[in-house]
């Protein structure tokens, strides 16, 4: 009998400008080496979703269908858009067709597996890295089906589901994938930008960030080279402008500079032009000149705070005076750069918000983000600060889903009642006022809109024919 080697990816969420689910081009790359047939279907393009997924399975019948979970929500305190529910009638959709299993993952995914699992009824996930995971798993499905050394696996056995002990992949050793498995330059074209990862993991102790809880905290470094080479593939597919996917491209001085010579070495730097999301220290006028030379046209710094207090309560292991080094840095080298502000977490006030916004108007970078409210992921430092405060429904400092939300899966945030709780953003709208230095969106102005999900402003520019970052195409359109 002939073995069914064809597996089904599903990006689920439709969401305008589109993003490409990097995630399927490095598990697909993993997959098609081993021989497996890899099928895609994507809502990002699909006029009807549920209909095609019908016609294929209708057609085909794959030994494993993955669902990518890259977010639970748009993480936007104004919308509170949550994605799980659609994740869920997609799975109910295909188990009344066939009874291929189901496989979660994804970025979101990681952050609450075995909650989305129950909440989609779902009985397989992987929980971070899934290059090996995946590989694995599809071949106990086409063997004995036991799947208790499978690392990163949760599976349900018995009505009771298990969480295999968790394994860090050696990126190195997975070689450099060609990026053919979803249409990269359709998301180029629609999106505005490529993406690519030089290396996966996080250990800051940023108390609400759920990055060390998803991809892990220990750090995973490519090498340089095979960084190029990823480049190079895109390239050759006609995307020239990315955005990093590192959550700190600069949390490693000596792979950054690594990466950085390499492009300069293999000329790429001349064929491309990349954005970067960097955190305030260590950032020197060397690494700005270096960065600078191998592409880089713009930087987004998470600076969350301009003031010292909130910075040491958030656990950000820099100060206002780094910050200011920043701005003093990409000035003298003529590099566009914004800071994002997180605004509203334990003790902010009014006062600490007016030391914030002066302090981004004094140092004046290209732009300033705002984002209002402290979105509360399960597994985090915060989360269990949270949890320690009390009941949901009775702590006044928390906005979103309240009722029946102990697991943090539907949208819910932090917002500080020392700083008047939602009467902050009309405080906050007397203090940037018209200026367009600030990216800020007050619930009562309509025409407001700092949500990059379903931003038809983003969607027509990028449409027109606009390339880069967000934040940096809405700055260039004012």
């Amino acid at each position: 009998m002939e073995q069914n080697n064809r597996i089904l990816f599903i990006n689920p969420i439709k969401i305008r400008p589109v993003v490409g689910p990097i995630a399927f081009d490095y598990l697909g790359h993993v997959l098609k080496l081993n021989g497996y047939i890899i099928d895609f279907i994507d809502n990002s393009f699909s006029t009807d979703i549920k209909n095609s997924l019908k016609n294929y399975l209708n057609q085909y019948k794959p030994l494993a269908i993955g669902i990518t979970v890259r977010n639970t929500d748009d993480c936007y305190f104004q919308s509170q858009s949550s994605f799980i529910d659609e994740i869920k009638e997609m799975a109910t959709l295909i188990k009344s067709i066939q009874s291929a299993p189901i496989i979660l993952g994804g970025v979101g995914f990681s952050l609450a597996p075995e909650a989305i699992m129950n909440h989609c009824g779902v009985d397989f996930g992987v929980q971070g890295d899934g290059e090996e995971a995946l590989l694995l798993f599809l071949k106990e499905l086409q063997k004995n089906q036991n799947y208790s050394k499978i690392p990163n696996l949760i599976h349900r056995k018995n009505g009771k589901l298990i969480r295999n002990p968790s394994k860090f992949v050696d990126l190195n050793l997975l070689g450099s994938p060609t990026r053919k498995i979803i249409n990269n330059l359709n998301y180029f074209k629609e999106g505005g930008q490529g993406n690519i990862e030089t290396k996966r993991g996080c250990d800051r102790k940023c108390i609400y960030c759920a990055d060390p809880v998803s991809k892990g905290r220990v750090i995973r470094f490519k090498d340089p080279q095979l960084v190029c080479d990823e480049f190079r593939a895109l390239i050759e597919q006609k995307v020239t402008c990315f955005h990093l996917c590192d959550s700190e491209f600069n949390n490693s001085i000596k792979h950054t500079e690594g990466v950085c010579k390499a492009i300069i070495e293999e000329g790429l730097n001349e064929k491309m032009t990349w954005y970067a999301y960097c955190i305030p220290k260590p950032f020197s006028d060397e690494l700005g000149q270096l960065m600078k030379d191998a592409g880089c046209v713009g930087i987004d710094f998470g600076v969350d705070s301009g003031d010292n207090n909130i910075l040491k309560t958030l656990k950000r292991d820099f100060t206002v005076r780094d910050i200011i080094k920043t701005a003093e840095v990409c000035k003298s080298l003529n590099i566009i750069f914004m800071y994002d502000l997180l605004i509203g977490g334990p003790g902010e006030t009014n006062n600490s918000i007016k030391n914030t916004i002066e302090l981004m108007k004094k140092i004046s970078p290209n732009r300033v983000g705002l984002s209002i409210g402290i979105r509360i992921y399960p597994g985090t430092e915060f989360a269990k600060l949270v949890i320690e405060q009390g009941p949901l429904q009775q702590n006044p400092n928390i906005f979103g889903v309240k009722e029946n939300n102990s697991e943090f899966l539907k949208p819910i945030f932090y917002l500080s009642s020392e700083m008047g709780g939602k009467s902050c953003f009309s405080y906050i709208s007397k203090l940037v006022g018209k200026d367009s230095l600030f990216f800020f969106a007050d619930p009562e102005e309509q025409d407001q809109n700092y949500n990059y999900n379903e931003n038809l402003l983003l969607v027509n520019a990028i449409k027109n024919g606009y390339r880069g970052a967000y934040w940096d195409i809405l700055r260039r359109l004012a």
